[in-house]
């Protein structure tokens, strides 16, 4: 599923190499880009910039034709959701963190249904670690259910650093596949990897340290 009208748009990014140009992204809803460069080059800091996180403002970021610099922090947050490479690591159990996140929402329109909450925690093998302290996960645990956390915010524009890394080779599939999913009913997707995979109809992007 792609558009015209992008959803975020880079301009004048210094190290951004890329099909649009150097410096310039572009990204429709339903569409992916993939991010490759050395460690160091400043990918993790480019996926912080697209949600106003990296203090120094670098580049012409805009979501929806707006500066992220001009959206309040929550909304943009909420519609443009990152998820890092090493997530945060909530001192009660993986499920409290989602019902917290729940709460903070509301009963609003873009939460995910629990019947989807659900078929994603089944289908990345969750629903008994979910009830164990997070403090105990390993690192694939603690980025399984982060990433659960991400989808259940129902973005527009999904940012994934390295999510599968310390994957093995079956749950890396059901990652793709919950990915694909969510990009046919229109979820744009920013990807970084180390990896040297393909990945279909994504474009490639490549950021060296300025």
């Amino acid at each position: 599923m792609t558009s015209d009208t992008p959803l975020l748009t880079i301009g004048d990014y210094p190290g951004l190499c890329g099909p649009h140009g150097d410096g310039v992204l572009r990204l429709g809803p339903g569409e992916m880009i993939v991010v490759r460069g050395k460690s160091g080059a400043g990918k993790s800091r480019l996926l912080r910039r697209m949600i106003d996180l990296d203090p120094e403002p670098v580049g012409d970021i805009r979501f929806r034709g707006t500066a992220v610099s001009d959206i309040p922090c929550a909304e943009l947050r909420r519609r443009v959701t990152y998820m890092p490479q090493d997530p945060v690591r909530f001192e009660g159990t993986g499920q409290e963190l989602i019902e917290r996140v729940r709460q903070l929402l509301g009963n609003r329109d873009h939460v995910a249904p629990r019947a989807a909450l659900q078929s994603w925690l089944d289908a990345l093998d969750l629903t008994d670690v979910v009830d164990r302290p997070m403090l105990e996960y390993s690192g694939g645990e603690n980025r399984r259910v982060a990433l659960v956390n991400a989808l259940q915010l129902s973005p527009e524009v999904l940012l994934l650093d390295e999510p599968t890394s310390g994957l093995d080779e079956q749950r890396m599939g059901i990652v793709n596949r919950i990915i694909a999913d969510r990009r046919a009913n229109g979820t744009a997707v920013v990807w970084v990897t180390y990896d040297g995979g393909t990945y279909d109809d994504a474009q490639t992007f490549e950021v060296k340290a300025a």
